[in-house]
C-alpha cells in the first residue's frame, strides 16, 4: 500500500493499494482512492496519472535508463465535498524486471488554488 497527502492534508490524500507483491509483466489490480482532506471547500480533482521509468544505480544516486512509461492517465472532472471519497481500480503492469521508479500524480483545485499531489517510490521488479 503507498499512502500520502498533499499540503499538510489540506487537498487531498491518495492511496494505493494492491494484492502481493509486485512483479515484472504481471498485471495486479490496484485500487485507488483520493479522499478529499479539505475543511470547507470542494476539491475538484482533474487528473490521476501513473508512470514508471526503469532506473539504474549509479554510485550514489538513481538515474533514469529509459522514458517513463504511462500506465494511467485519467483526465478526472469530479467534485469531492470535504471528507469525500473518489475510488477506481485499474489492473496495472509495472514494467520490466529491474529498479524503477513509480510516480503517481493526482491534480486537483478548488475555488482558491490549483494542488498537484505526487509521489514517487523506487521499487525492485523481479
Amino acid at each position: 500500500m503507498l499512502s500520502f497527502a498533499s499540503y499538510d492534508d489540506t487537498a487531498v490524500r491518495v492511496t494505493v493499494r494492491w494484492v502481493g507483491a509486485l512483479a515484472a509483466g504481471v498485471g495486479s489490480d490496484w485500487a485507488i482512492t483520493i479522499r478529499s482532506q479539505a475543511t470547507t471547500l470542494n476539491q475538484t480533482m482533474s487528473l490521476l496519472r501513473i508512470t514508471t521509468t526503469p532506473l539504474t544505480f549509479t554510485g550514489d544516486n538513481y538515474s533514469a535508463v529509459g522514458p517513463p512509461v504511462t500506465l494511467v492517465d485519467r483526465a478526472l472532472s469530479t467534485v469531492l465535498a470535504p471528507g469525500m471519497e473518489w475510488s477506481t481500480t485499474e489492473t496495472l503492469d509495472p514494467g520490466a524486471a529491474g529498479t524503477a521508479s513509480i510516480t503517481i500524480r493526482v491534480e486537483s483545485s478548488n475555488i482558491v488554488q490549483g494542488y498537484v499531489s505526487q509521489r514517487s517510490y523506487i521499487v525492485d521488479l523481479p
